[in-house]
């Protein structure tokens, strides 16, 4: 018998969930997004123990942005018309609200695409791919403690080879099937980015 396991290829059933999301007149809808959004989650606990901060900071957003969504969902059914509510409401600085909550899931989202659209389209290694994603995303959001945590867990990622692996059976493929991930879902990430430019929302305090 053989002794590995066939591993189940990881990226094409998100990037189909993000593919069969339909935009309401451009916008986002909230239910949808979110539970497509919480199957990005295993790809985090596949890069080592450090990142369960950033999992859970995910997993803690969604959440937010979810149990909002229950109250508002008629009025609301788009990441747009959330933000918007928190506008009207002068509310896009409170903590738990979904402007807030949203603003942090879309910097890690914009870590975890740009670290695998970097490790998809060179041959760098998880770590060098991972510290130039941090570095281009939550490292000017992150004060001198959190930044020492995340350096210290860089050093512990897997190797491409083996990252690769948690995720099918072949190498190759699995990286060209992450980089159809990445095409897939960087339209929503640009979605969300316009919706924070265009109303001067993306507030650079850090923690």
């Amino acid at each position: 018998p053989h002794t590995h396991a066939m591993t189940e290829p990881f990226f094409p059933g998100l990037t189909a969930r993000f593919a069969a999301i339909q935009l309401e007149d451009g916008e986002i809808p909230v239910e949808v997004f979110l539970s497509a959004c919480a199957e990005i989650l295993p790809i985090f606990d596949r890069l080592g123990m450090v990142f369960k901060t950033v999992k859970s900071d995910i997993h803690g957003n969604l959440d937010k942005i979810g149990k909002a969504f229950k109250t508002t969902h008629a009025s609301c059914p788009t990441l747009t018309k959330m933000v918007q509510k928190d506008i009207a409401d002068k509310n896009t600085k409170k903590d738990g609200l979904p402007t807030v909550s949203l603003l942090w899931l879309k910097r890690a989202l914009e870590f975890i695409t740009l670290l695998l659209g970097k490790l998809s389209s060179t041959d760098h290694e998880v770590k060098q791919c991972g510290q130039e994603a941090y570095d281009a995303t939550l490292v000017k959001f992150h004060g001198f403690i959190v930044r020492k945590t995340f350096g210290a867990g860089m050093s512990a990622v897997p190797t491409k080879k083996d990252f690769c692996a948690k995720f099918g059976s072949d190498e190759a493929q699995t990286i060209s099937e992450m980089a159809e991930y990445v095409k897939v879902f960087s339209p929503f990430l640009e979605n969300i980015q316009q919706l924070y430019i265009s109303n001067q929302l993306d507030d650079a305090s850090t923690v």
